[in-house]
C-alpha cells in the first residue's frame, strides 16, 4: 500500500519555527503508521451461517397439531449475529 505525501507542505511545516515538535512527531507516526497497515479483510455472513443461527434460535411452537407458527427468539439470535461481527 502506498500514500502520497505532499512534500513541499511538508517540508513548510518542518521548516516553520512555531510549530509544535510533539505535533510534527505526531503526524509523521501517524503517516508512517497508516502506511503499513495491512486493511483487514471484511467479515461477511455466508447464507449457511444464516441458516444455522437461525435454526438455532426458532422452534416451532404446536407441531403436534400438523401446524407450525414460528417462534424466533430474536434476543438469542442478534447477540449470535453481534458476536458474528464483533472486531478482532
Amino acid at each position: 500500500m502506498t500514500s502520497f505525501v505532499d512534500f513541499p507542505s511538508a517540508a513548510s511545516l518542518i521548516l516553520h519555527p512555531k510549530f509544535p515538535a510533539k505535533q510534527l512527531a505526531s503526524k509523521i507516526l501517524t503517516l508512517v503508521h497508516d502506511i503499513d497497515r495491512p486493511v483487514p479483510p471484511k467479515k461477511v455472513i455466508t447464507p449457511a451461517v444464516v441458516y444455522e443461527m437461525f435454526v438455532r434460535n426458532s422452534q416451532c411452537v404446536l407441531n403436534k397439531t400438523g401446524r407450525c407458527p414460528l417462534l424466533v427468539f430474536t434476543k438469542q439470535l442478534c447477540e449470535e449475529l453481534n458476536e458474528f461481527f464483533k472486531p478482532d
